[in-house]
């Protein structure tokens, strides 16, 4: 179903990727969906590799995880700008996501791990 504001001039003739005729205005949606997602997943590797140079000096996180941290924040960046306007699972690239929130995850678990020594040295 069309919204009501959509004119049938606005499909300019295209044909679609099943074939009808039309249907741009489902289109422009999805590549709006792919540029907010792009958008998104820029945000989260740029708070990624923040957090991670953090990491990297800090005495209970180290090294190893700030590293890991900054390979994943710019493999994210490099994947999804690659493969935009789609998204990387989409277009058959290894979607890095999830490997952030993996990431992500154990960071939580060191600061839980962590909280003792915390409480010692405020």
């Amino acid at each position: 179903m069309r919204p009501p504001w959509v004119d049938d001039h606005t499909s300019g003739g295209r044909v679609c990727d099943n074939g009808e005729r039309g249907g741009t205005d489902e289109l422009v949606a999805d590549r709006v969906h792919f540029g907010l997602d792009l958008a998104w997943d820029v945000y989260f590797a740029m708070g990624l590799a923040l957090f991670a140079i953090s990491a990297f000096c800090h005495p209970r996180f180290g090294r190893a995880l700030g590293a890991s941290g900054l390979a994943l924040a710019l493999a994210l960046v490099v994947v999804n700008l690659a493969t935009f306007p789609d998204p990387p699972a989409a277009s058959g690239w290894l979607d890095v996501g999830p490997f952030a929130a993996i990431w992500y995850l154990v960071v939580t678990a060191r600061v839980f791990a962590s909280l003792r020594w915390a409480e010692e040295r405020l």
